[in-house]
């Protein structure tokens, strides 16, 4: 899944930082919020303020010697459904991003990386998406 992937050099491991930043309970620690949060709470099947990783999450190193958080918040609605194909429901598979220094303190607020078959990370997308949801329940119409 991540295609951003650089050599490790800063001191801290990325296994300290995801021990540090993701409590025994899956609790994310310092919890930053969501840039877009209505965004976000509308492709949720189930909407959470609750920062729990409950699904995966995947660390990787940046750059500039910091870590990129990536957080499955929502699986494929495939995921819910038996092997008769019953239970399944229509969510999209949700990831979000964050970046962290190399101590585990949050830099950002969680933005969307990927929903359902679109790529949100490194373009606007997300941006132009949320003007485009403002606009349309400022005029009374559907997203």
């Amino acid at each position: 899944m991540l295609e951003n992937k650089v050599e490790n050099t800063s001191p801290v491991s990325v296994q300290t930082i995801r021990e540090i930043v993701i409590g025994k309970d899956g609790k994310i620690n310092g919890f930053p919020g969501f840039e877009h949060p209505d965004l976000v709470n509308y492709y949720l099947e189930e909407v959470t303020d609750r920062p729990y990783v409950k699904f995966t999450s995947e660390f990787t190193m940046t750059d500039d010697g910091g870590c990129m958080m990536i957080w499955l918040i929502q699986p494929d609605g495939r995921y819910w459904s038996d092997d008769d194909g019953y239970g399944g429901s229509n969510a999209l598979e949700l990831y979000l991003y964050a970046y962290l220094d190399d101590k585990g303190n949050f830099l950002s607020k969680f933005k969307i990386y990927k929903c359902g078959r679109d790529k949100y990370f490194g373009t606007d997308l997300e941006d132009k998406k949320y003007e485009k949801f403002l606009e349309c329940i400022k005029n009374g119409k559907r997203f």
